[in-house]
């Protein structure tokens, strides 16, 4: 298995809409571009140079889904992007900047402990930095522009433009701005990964979303590596893991796994419906094997949302699906003699995501998120 990661620029304005809450909203674009998104543009380049040649290749990478586009995060100089889990909060009118109360910190141990927190409210930002200089977190916060269009009203016989605004006819909307810089990894088979580097060595320009006849969605791959992702170290999570535990209240005979969906995750039952629960035998059984005996789910912070859109490759479109929506927060209870057989199907998981349409950035989680990580700090410490 391979890995690639893309830096990404946009070089105009970029729209990726999402249903609004009722008609007349404004349809603000999330603050990333989604792996379907992603996929799409790359699968719209392929067609470009090659055309219908090499259909082999293009059915395993795009239809049948044997690599996996991963969300494309904003991306700073000299940091690395992060998801914001749910359990964080903030003192009120605080903010990231630890001054005092002041900052942002997790409440998941005490969550678990059902002790009451102080008087904190949640985290609005999606995405948080570590910088990796200075040594501290910053928001990551997405710069938008609002993009309004109006259609013109014409004369009902002669179909003359009149020059005045038709009635109902006008759509606003909140694009990505120009020149900001994104980060995806696309993982897979070596061999199919190299097919896709070839057509990306050139650093060419993609376009997605909407509007693209007009200007909008223009994106340039201004970087590819393929370094790989560094390994993580079982003993330290085993370290961190207990403290953890320690201090959201388990005894000595249990450990808690926190993770943290990284993605929206799309999860169906055993009777194949959607659902929302993260039961390890009845639901996650199904996409990962061998699910280690004593692992249940204790806890969960979490929230959905309904997901559809158009599917550029086969230019249909998508029925609409509930989805687990990213930063949510699952807590597992195992017993501690079943540790490691627990670490390992994790990191099996982080690899090849969980639930359906892993290939398009669903389905990514993080075990033992940095939030949750108490190896060298105390459990009140703000970001």
């Amino acid at each position: 298995m391979s890995k690639l990661t893309l830096d990404l620029q946009l070089l105009s304005p970029t729209v990726i809409a999402q249903r609004p809450t009722s008609p007349g909203q404004i349809t603000r674009s999330p603050d990333y571009l989604s792996g379907t998104v992603l996929r799409g543009g790359i699968a719209g380049l392929w067609r470009e140079h090659y055309g219908t040649q090499d259909e082999g290749h293009f059915q395993a990478i795009f239809v049948q889904g044997q690599l996996r586009f991963g969300n494309a995060w904003p991306q700073q100089l000299n940091g690395r992007t992060w998801i914001v889990p749910q359990s964080a909060a903030t003192e009120k009118r605080g903010g990231w900047f630890a001054d005092g109360d002041e900052g942002v910190s997790d409440l998941l141990t005490q969550l678990l402990r059902e002790a009451e927190p102080d008087d904190m409210e949640p985290v609005g930002d999606t995405f948080v930095c570590e910088d990796t200089w200075k040594g501290r977190w910053e928001p990551l916060t997405a710069r938008r522009r609002l993009i309004s269009r109006t259609a013109i009203e014409r004369a009902p016989a002669a179909g003359i433009t009149r020059g005045v605004a038709a009635d109902g006819q006008l759509y606003s909307f909140e694009a990505l701005e120009t020149g900001q810089c994104l980060r995806a990894t696309i993982s897979g088979p070596d061999h199919l990964i190299t097919v896709l580097a070839k057509l990306l060595d050139a650093r060419p320009t993609i376009t997605v979303g909407q509007g693209r006849s007009r200007g909008l969605g223009l994106v340039e791959i201004s970087q590819m590596t393929s370094a790989p992702e560094p390994e993580r170290d079982d003993h330290a999570l085993v370290a961190a893991i207990t403290r953890f535990s320690t201090l959201a209240g388990a005894d000595h005979s249990q450990r808690l796994l926190p993770v943290t969906l990284e993605s929206d995750t799309l999860l169906r039952d055993n009777y194949l419906l959607a659902c929302s629960s993260a039961d390890p035998h009845a639901v996650l059984s199904r996409y990962q094997q061998r699910v280690p005996t004593s692992m249940e789910l204790v806890y969960a912070l979490q929230a959905t949302h309904w997901i559809g859109g158009w599917e550029q490759i086969r230019r249909l479109p998508r029925p609409p699906q509930l989805a687990v929506a990213q930063g949510s927060v699952w807590v597992f209870g195992v017993a501690t003699h079943e540790l490691p057989t627990a670490l390992a199907w994790w990191h099996a998981v982080e690899e090849h995501s969980l639930g359906e349409r892993c290939a398009e950035g669903f389905g990514q989680v993080r075990l033992l998120h940095p939030f949750h990580d108490y190896r060298e700090a105390e459990e009140e410490r703000r970001w």
